[in-house]
């Protein structure tokens, strides 16, 4: 057993006291001896001491002679102290000659029993004697969470005859209806893998307190803090009033100070644009998700969009109303399709193992999985694809779909933007994503970059004219790269420059290219493309 005494950092008048800290395991002892009077600084004193205590969850004895009347209203302020602590008076009979409590025990995180009080002739305090249990209290169990499988262990060949064992007769699975059938075959599917391959748990991370708070600035300022609120509405004196303001507002820049310093420090050691989204994204605290979206709200949404775009294609304004008035689908009155070829069960084995193996979590087994087993329970597959389509029903365990929300841009990274900066460019983004226009003006504004020299605009870029730049840097998807062509040829002079990533234009001739597959980019140069443009308006036309 180790123990180290507690050097006070403070020196108290009004009590003295001795601390005892035992550090395998931990323990806190704290005995306590306040003269006789009023109570004077003793409450505010007290505060600071328990405050300085760097572990408030170990097992804490508080005793002593403290002197104090609990049934006096002097005694509110320090019950509501070491109620605030979490310490727990130990009831006992009277300690004193004068039949008062004057000595007082309190526990944290600890049980006492067996206490017996004995006069002394020497002393008017009474000798207690108690029995204490320094142990910390029985946690909860911590919950666990599933996460994953190691496949990597798992036997195809013991699995498949696993599937195969558990599996009903062929006859009695042919007998099945098309929701049973399939909820069979899902459920043997997935118990047989619990079985060889259960997922592995892990104990779900707790949040941890904040970590600039405990900066020990921010740690002896809220000590002070509170006393002085605590002196403050005791007395209700202006000037204390004053000095618990100011001792708020020294508080309040001081944890504004560490938290500032604490992200500036994580943000520049951060090389991942991912990580570094991530803690923009908890910096700005965005609104969560609604939770009532459902599926059908979602396909209305979708509907009523695709109805209103419709809408405005009309014959009216259709250049070719011949070829307008046709209808868009031929038309299929009067064929009915009564009767279907049934699927053969090397048809079946040929979909399931030529298809992409993608998996959903919503599936019972993974695709690629079920493909390497796919002899064993083709049968199974092939009636449950063939009841189906005779009764033309659609299995309700697979009209179910997950959902996963994708960041638009997920490699998205200004850092473009800062390179140009220091090549002696001022330089505009353009992003009608504000989380990610916070992000970027956020890494501007810790880059120390002005903004005569970095500017991020909430405007959208195919609305904007751009024939103010010279150099424009683009990633756009293939299918506007040629909307965007016409758009810059008609806005930029004849001196600029385009990049773009990914995507190359469909018709404007490149002067230079440089990488490979997805980091390729290409350069053009606005000038050649306009020559270029001339020259084909010129050529006599047939």
């Amino acid at each position: 057993m180790k123990h180290t005494p507690l050097l006070p950092t403070n020196t108290y008048t009004s009590f003295e006291y001795h601390a005892t800290l035992v550090n395998t395991p931990a323990k806190l002892g704290i005995v306590i001896y306040r003269p006789p009077g009023q109570m004077g600084e003793f409450t505010n004193e007290l505060d600071m001491l328990l405050s300085s205590i760097p572990d408030q969850d170990c097992p804490m004895l508080i005793l002593g002679d403290m002197n104090i009347h609990l049934d006096s209203p002097c005694s509110t302020d320090f019950i509501s102290l070491m109620h605030s602590f979490d310490l727990e008076q130990v009831p006992s009979p009277p300690t004193h000659k004068a039949g008062k409590n004057l000595d007082l025990i309190f526990t944290c995180n600890c049980d006492t029993d067996s206490l017996t009080v004995t006069p002394l002739h020497l002393s008017d305090h009474y000798f207690i004697q108690l029995n204490v249990c320094i142990e910390k209290k029985p946690k909860a169990a911590p919950t666990m969470v599933s996460f994953r499988r190691n496949l990597r262990d798992l036997s195809a060949d013991q699995y498949s005859s696993l599937v195969t064992d558990n599996m009903p007769p062929p006859d009695s699975f042919s007998s099945l209806n098309v929701n049973d059938a399939t909820d069979t075959l899902c459920s043997t599917l997935s118990s047989c893998l619990d079985d060889l391959c259960p997922l592995t748990t892990r104990v779900m991370r707790s949040n941890k307190p904040q970590p600039w708070l405990k900066n020990d600035t921010v740690r002896e300022l809220r000590s002070r803090l509170r006393a002085a609120e605590r002196k403050w509405r005791e007395k209700r004196i202006h000037a204390d009033l004053k000095n618990y303001q100011l001792l708020l507002a020294s508080f309040s820049t001081c944890l504004t100070t560490a938290k500032a310093e604490f992200y500036h420090s994580k943000i520049n050691s951060l090389t991942d644009s991912r990580k570094l989204f991530a803690t923009f994204n908890t910096l700005l605290n965005p609104p969560p998700p609604a939770t009532c979206l459902t599926a059908d709200a979602l396909a209305s949404f979708f509907t009523g969009k695709v109805a209103a775009i419709s809408s405005q294609f009309t014959d009216a304004t259709c250049s070719c109303p011949t070829t307008c008035s046709a209808p868009l689908y031929p038309s299929t009155k009067g064929a009915i399709f009564s009767s279907f070829t049934p699927l053969t069960e090397s048809e079946a084995l040929t979909l399931v193992t030529c298809s992409r193996p993608t998996t959903c979590p919503l599936d019972p087994i993974p695709t690629d999985l079920l493909q390497t087993i796919a002899p064993a329970i083709i049968p199974a597959i092939t009636h449950t694809i063939n009841a189906s389509i005779t009764i033309g029903v659609f299995p309700t365990v697979f009209k179910q779909a997950q959902v996963t929300p994708l960041l638009k841009k997920p490699s998205h990274n200004p850092a473009q933007v800062f390179a140009a900066c220091a090549a002696g460019f001022h330089c505009t983004g353009f992003e009608i994503n504000s989380m990610l226009l916070a992000y970027s003006r956020g890494r501007a504004w810790w880059r120390g970059l002005p903004h005569s020299k970095a500017t991020f605009v909430n405007q959208d870029f195919w609305k904007t004219d751009l024939s103010k730049y010279t150099n424009v840097i683009a990633f756009l998807a293939p299918a506007v790269m040629q909307d965007l062509e016409e758009k810059l040829l008609k806005e930029l002079p004849g001196d600029a420059r385009v990049v773009v990533c990914r995507f190359p234009f469909p018709h404007w001739p490149h002067s230079c290219t440089t990488g490979t597959g997805l980091d390729q980019v290409w350069a053009y140069d606005v000038y050649t493309v306009q020559h270029r443009a001339n020259i084909s308006s010129l050529k006599p036309q047939g």
